[in-house]
């Protein structure tokens, strides 16, 4: 089973003067100064998500909670602040192609910033999809298609979101609507495979199985 690349991000992207800079424009110093905390969290989420591999079930695991924590940090920043950060260009954000490692976007919205980090949950239940998938055994197996199912509800999410669209043509080809679409697809497709293999092992009749195996070579 194929599993997707992570993005890579800059480790020593720092935004803590920039997000200093945009409560205290848009709430003033005293918010400013009383944020400190959350913005020290921030800082911490980004990094610890920055940092994970996928290389085994335990970091693949660990990396979905770090994508997941960010993820939600994120979503509470974007609302009071994503317009100005967008407006004032105070944060330096960028990252690189899941493929290739030459290219970068850069930009100064939190859309980009969401967006990558969603990939990279993808790219996390992916691999611990793949992981599981390679062990064999039915609850493994059943594991595996709930995580290639939990991958394409992301990809999704940043379908939605657009982001090629809404940070122009700086942006990777890894983000944008077709790629996202089809590697949607493929993980449907994997999960279905996955129902395919535990119909085998359950030993369901041939009709069932062959059902299966149509739905999985359509996908």
């Amino acid at each position: 089973m194929l599993s997707l690349p992570l993005k890579t991000c800059d480790l020593k992207t720092d935004w803590m003067d920039g997000i200093h800079t945009l409560t205290s424009t848009s709430y003033g110093e005293a918010c400013a100064k009383a944020c400190l905390e959350s913005s020290s969290a921030l800082r911490k989420a980004q990094k610890l998500a920055a940092s994970k591999k996928l290389s085994t079930d335990n970091e693949a695991t660990q990396a979905v909670e770090a994508f997941l924590n960010y993820y939600h940090i994120l979503l509470r920043l974007e609302a009071p602040l994503g317009a100005d950060a967008r407006d004032q260009k105070v944060l330096s954000i960028q990252w690189r192609s899941a493929w290739d490692s030459a290219a970068v976007c850069k930009h100064h919205a939190l859309g980009l910033e969401i967006a990558a980090v969603l990939f990279n949950l993808a790219a996390a239940f992916s691999a611990r999809g793949a992981l599981a998938q390679a062990a064999d055994d039915v609850e493994s197996i059943k594991a595996a298609a709930r995580d290639f199912q939990l991958a394409a509800g992301v990809l999704a999410e940043i379908e939605s979101l657009s982001p090629h669209a809404a940070l122009g043509a700086g942006c990777t080809d890894d983000l944008s609507d077709g790629c996202l679409v089809a590697l949607r697809e493929l993980m449907l497709a994997q999960a279905q495979a996955c129902v395919c293999a535990k119909a085998d092992a359950d030993g369901m009749g041939g009709a069932v199985r062959c059902k299966l195996m149509v739905g999985a070579s359509q996908a």
